[in-house]
């Protein structure tokens, strides 16, 4: 391939194998240096400037675990009450993916029915209690006043219930 290449080039005139052949090595020696120079330059270049101080910080593991419980603390995570704030009104919006999530509602009353709109304020919930069934638009009060209704999706729907989201699912 080498005699191939210094024929093209008209080499074969002017050197003679060995010529070519040293030239070839070095060729190859200068790629392969290329080739893993970004390895071999940060340690030429990494040392530092002598008059900078490194400071070492010895860290206290009393007072680093002392503020790590305090944190882990604040966070609720092991509370009763965390899964229920997270469902209070107010503290989700309605593009939130939780808020589809919510919890389902113990109240006496059961989804039999959505007529599902593209535009949601002119979906329907069919919705019975006590066996008899009325149809309610987001933003309309359920029966003895115990909850509001204020999303209709195709297969659930989200009332507000004592200041908390729950969900009546379609049966």
């Amino acid at each position: 391939m080498i005699r191939k290449i210094s024929h093209s080039f008209d080499l074969a005139t002017y050197l003679n194998t060995t010529a070519v052949r040293v030239l070839a090595a070095l060729l190859l020696v200068i790629l392969i240096l290329l080739r893993l120079e970004p390895h071999f330059i940060p340690f030429w270049h990494a040392s530092a400037p002598e008059n900078i101080k490194a400071s070492v910080v010895i860290p206290n593991k009393k007072s680093d675990e002392k503020q790590a419980m305090t944190e882990l603390g604040k966070l609720d995570l092991f509370s009763a009450d965390a899964p229920k704030d997270i469902y209070r009104v107010g503290h989700l919006s309605w593009e939130d993916p939780l808020f589809s999530q919510a919890p389902p509602s113990h109240l006496a009353v059961r989804l039999v029915g959505i007529l599902n709109s593209s535009t949601p304020e002119n979906s329907i919930a069919i919705i019975e209690q006590s066996k008899r069934q009325h149809s309610y638009t987001q933003g309309e009060v359920l029966p003895e006043k115990k909850a509001v209704v204020v999303k209709i999706f195709a297969d659930r729907v989200i009332i507000d219930q004592q200041g908390y989201y729950k969900s009546l699912l379609l049966n």
